[in-house]
């Protein structure tokens, strides 16, 4: 968890530095045509206020599950698989989107390589520093906290050359994203495997390869 969080503090920062760089005149407008769409992602028992909220941010469309289905999430399956470059997430709070700190590195590792922008608008953070000026990494620091500690699952045999830590914490992030909805080159890319070793992990999880819920719902 520790290695987490120590990058989830470096991605901040770099997002936010990168945010105040394509804020300047000179590139201003390719940085306006580089913004694709501005998605909400929300629980049915979301207030009005939320939603308004969500609104005047510019959410194009929000995406809504029920609080009560655990960890299956259809419409956040359907929210990933359809973010581009340049998309911005705009969420109540992180941990609507996010189960944990290992979800949350690689929603961040993500919007780092797509370029995407996230908004969490109860807790006042924002991965451009934009809506909330030098508030967005210690109100960072305070929503990890806030999230349950996660105990990882030893394996029965540990991998000759990847130290056995950072090999769970890499299979965990694989079987996450996987599991959320994210493509298989997207995961690949976060978590440095190839396409090999990410099926053998999905294979030595018992996880199937033909996801559940694939195909698109429409959000009413």
């Amino acid at each position: 968890m520790i290695g987490d969080y120590i990058y989830i503090v470096k991605v901040l920062a770099h997002k936010i530095k990168i945010g105040t760089n394509e804020l300047t005149l000179h590139n201003l407008t390719n940085y306006r045509k580089f913004i694709m769409a501005t998605y909400g992602y929300i629980f049915d028992s979301a207030t009005d206020s939320t939603l308004q909220m969500m609104t005047e941010i510019g959410c194009c469309r929000i995406f809504r599950d029920s609080s009560d289905n655990g960890g299956f999430r259809p419409q956040r399956r359907i929210l990933v698989q359809k973010l581009q470059a340049g998309d911005i997430i705009v969420v109540p709070r992180l941990s609507h989107i996010v189960e944990g700190c290992v979800n949350l590195s690689a929603l961040l590792q993500l919007c780092h390589l797509k370029n995407m922008r996230l908004i969490s608008v109860d807790e006042h953070i924002d991965t451009e520093d934009r809506l909330y000026r030098k508030e967005s990494e210690n109100n960072l620091l305070k929503a990890i906290r806030e999230f349950p500690f996660e105990k990882r699952k030893p394996r029965s045999a540990p991998a000759p050359k990847i130290d056995k830590e950072e090999r769970l914490r890499r299979n965990e992030r694989v079987i996450n994203m996987y599991l959320s909805g994210f493509s298989t080159e997207d995961i690949q890319r976060v978590a440095g495997v190839g396409k090999s070793t990410l099926y053998r992990i999905l294979r030595q999880n018992d996880i199937p390869r033909q996801r559940i819920g694939k195909q698109e719902i429409i959000s009413e």
